[in-house]
């Protein structure tokens, strides 16, 4: 994701190399159990089949890695995917949508380190900034633009090759 220009769900040996150990007895790990472990009631060592929630029509370009190395999380595109018993599409992904981000990137951005972690918040913002009048994730995300030289492009041609 941090690499590629374009995310893809990895292989279930990615997966399984820290989930074998990491939240092991997750009801939610059933499927990768069910692939991966032949100890697993109901093995069948078949790939997961995995169901794409979201895409882009033909003529997006869209590079995944440009938003993650500058501090937009995940949950900025895809919203609380932790918290989903089944991921569904919770931003639009319009044109309109994509533009409003980049108009205001500040109110996406985050330090680096902080782009996967799903708890971030305002509570966090103090031990980033030294700068009293930091207070919000918007107030950092002001200074995470100037500091990663953020200047998202509105033309046509930025999303649309």
């Amino acid at each position: 994701m941090d690499v590629a220009g374009h995310s893809n769900v990895p292989t279930g040996n990615t997966c399984w190399n820290c989930h074998q150990h990491v939240q092991r007895d997750s009801p939610k790990l059933a499927p990768l159990h069910k692939s991966m472990d032949p100890n697993f009631p109901g093995y069948d060592g078949k790939p997961i089949e995995w169901v794409r929630v979201h895409k882009s029509p033909d003529y997006v370009y869209f590079n995944h890695s440009a938003h993650v190395n500058r501090g937009i999380s995940c949950q900025s595109c895809h919203g609380d995917v932790h918290k989903m018993d089944v991921v569904w599409q919770a931003q639009s992904h319009s044109m309109g949508w994509c533009l409003e981000c980049h108009r205001a990137p500040e109110k996406h951005l985050r330090p680096l380190e902080e782009v996967y972690n799903f708890e971030y918040g305002d509570d966090d913002v103090a031990k980033y900034s030294k700068d009293k009048g930091v207070k919000t994730t918007e107030d950092l995300g002001l200074k995470l633009k100037e500091q990663f030289q953020v200047n998202p492009k509105e033309s046509c041609a930025t999303c649309h090759h």
